[in-house]
């Protein structure tokens, strides 16, 4: 693949953006004990959050009452970024968490410690699903 000067300069900024959200989902995995791909994947990569207006009242046709909300935990530039590649860092951290844990389960490993992604890393794998 040889991309041109400009497309370069594009899957230069969704590496950067995939870097930044595995870090950051990381990060928040560490801090919070979250593990599941589809909550981590609303929390850090879904622009807009549904949020139930109140759990309790329903709707006239029996459907709970929902508010869309902006997620703050994104920046702006994030969304240059296609949401499938940021959700694919998502999903590499996830992959590495449930990997080290079957391991630590089975005793193949007493700890582990996952860390951060560099930018010195020259290759990074993007997940091109429906984009090309």
């Amino acid at each position: 693949m040889y991309p041109t000067p400009k497309q370069r300069a594009i899957l230069n900024k969704w590496k950067d953006t995939h870097r930044y959200v595995y870090n950051k989902t990381l990060e928040y995995s560490n801090r919070n004990k979250e593990y599941n791909f589809e909550n981590l994947r609303n929390a850090l990569v879904s622009y807009k959050i549904k949020e139930k207006v109140n759990p309790d009242i329903q709707s006239k046709d029996k459907q709970i009452a929902y508010k869309i909300k902006i997620n703050p935990n994104i920046q702006l530039w994030e969304l240059e970024t296609p949401k499938d590649i940021r959700a694919s860092a998502v999903d590499d951290v996830v992959s590495s968490l449930k990997g080290n844990f079957t391991k630590l389960n089975k005793k193949n490993i007493s700890s582990f410690n996952i860390r951060f992604r560099r930018k010195k890393i020259k290759v990074i794998h993007l997940v091109f699903l429906k984009l090309l």
